[in-house]
């Protein structure tokens, strides 16, 4: 079977004997009636899928007799949004290796989320990083743009500034700098090393002052990355297909 990597990804604490901090996302066609969710903790994978036939078994084991393609089509809809909406829980069963996801979507459904196999994982992991790569290139483009727009406005401002003294003098210019000294580094021209060197000591500063240890910190990371509201990019590469 088919399947995609979800293009939204969210963070959540389990608690179990290896880890807390998870990323998951959830992938459906409503056009092909096929679902995925996907739980890792970076070192597994694990994963529950839904096709039509499935999907509509499920659906008629919890009471649901009549079902429509569209009405599937709104069932994964709904499904989706409450992943969204991070309106799901997780619980573990350590003697399984299983986790049970529950939402509510008129009816209380549970997915089993069972371990991928070695070369399932790999592949997920494979896909992921394409995925994660094609993101941080769309942020070195909007890095580069932002740039690119900073120089401009900054070779526009000191245009203005140099007729402004002509024109009215410096004392107005040095008033200003007297009250708004709080923005003296941000208002001066702009030299992409010196920022550069700014920001990198600036980021050693904001870590160490959270006093937090490694692992803290980097579910702190985890959970900033994937919190923004936008699709993380995907590529042709990012479809993987499940071996059995």
């Amino acid at each position: 079977m088919q399947l995609h990597l979800p293009i939204k990804w969210h963070s959540t604490s389990i608690k179990t004997k290896n880890s807390t901090k998870y990323i998951y996302g959830f992938w459906s066609d409503p056009k092909q009636c096929q679902c995925s969710l996907f739980l890792t903790n970076f070192e597994t994978v694990w994963a529950y899928e839904l096709d039509k036939q499935t999907l509509t078994q499920k659906a008629k084991d919890l009471g649901v007799d009549e079902l429509s393609p569209s009405t599937l089509s709104e069932l994964l809809q709904s499904m989706e949004n409450n992943v969204v909406a991070e309106c799901l829980s997780f619980t573990y069963n350590e003697a399984l290796d299983v986790f049970i996801a529950s939402m509510e979507i008129e009816l209380h459904w549970t997915l089993e989320l069972k371990k991928l196999n070695l070369q399932n994982t790999i592949s997920f992991f494979t896909k992921l990083n394409y995925q994660h790569s094609n993101n941080s290139d769309f942020l070195m483009f909007q890095v580069k743009q932002l740039k690119t727009l900073i120089e401009a406005k900054d070779s526009y401002n000191r245009f203005l500034v140099m007729n402004f003294k002509q024109s009215h003098g410096n004392e107005q210019i040095k008033r200003y700098w007297l009250n708004h000294k709080e923005d003296v580094d941000a208002i001066k021209q702009y030299e992409d090393l010196e920022w550069e060197s700014y920001i990198l000591k600036a980021y050693r500063e904001r870590k160490k002052n959270m006093d937090k240890s490694e692992e803290q910190l980097c579910n702190i990371a985890i959970d900033i990355v994937i919190s923004p509201n936008w699709d993380w990019l995907t590529s042709c590469r990012c479809n993987l297909r499940m071996e059995n």
